[in-house]
């Protein structure tokens, strides 16, 4: 499978370091010119592009982040495509880890992380929205600690329609 590098250009974005990628997509650290600030820029694979069902899976990822305003949700700032070739969107660039590299110093702490996991999720599910894909590397937190849930990639909105077989296993 071809991989995207430091080689993708966005326009509006400078491309700083690769910071995570999946089996369609690569999430980059990038500048974005515009407003002078660091964003994660999630771009698909330039080599699935011709296969319409990724294509449509990655847009409706983008809409389904979009649609979903609440706290402990990554909020998604732009969705494009450059050349036909690679489309991406960009958000919030969350620096301070995962749940993977967290450790709290009480029962409170881990107490209200817990807390804000469970009302993102509730809140996406009165959206009609379900994750599918929850691990401690989707849980992303902010600069103040907040929790914030990432990553809906393979996520089924009850409004949307579906991309996989119901025997498919995802993630």
């Amino acid at each position: 499978m071809t991989k995207i590098d430091h080689k993708i250009n966005i326009p509006g974005y400078r491309i700083i370091r690769k910071i995570g990628e999946g089996g369609m997509s690569v999430v980059y650290l990038a500048f974005q010119q515009s407003l002078k600030r660091e964003v994660a820029l999630k771009a698909m694979r330039p080599i699935i592009t011709d296969e319409e069902s990724v294509i449509r899976r990655f847009e409706q990822e983008a809409e389904i982040i979009a649609k979903l305003y609440h706290p402990n949700i990554v909020n998604i700032y732009e969705v494009g495509h450059v050349d036909e070739d690679v489309l991406f969107y960009s958000m919030p660039y969350l620096q301070h880890g995962d749940l993977t590299s967290v450790a709290y110093q009480n029962d409170d702490e881990l107490k209200q992380m817990l807390a804000g996991i469970c009302d993102g999720l509730a809140y996406a599910h009165t959206q009609g929205v379900v994750h599918r894909d929850i691990k401690p590397e989707n849980i992303l937190f902010d600069q103040f600690g907040n929790v914030q849930i990432a990553d809906f990639g393979i996520a089924l909105s009850t409004g949307s329609r579906r991309f996989t077989k119901d025997s498919k296993v995802l993630g």
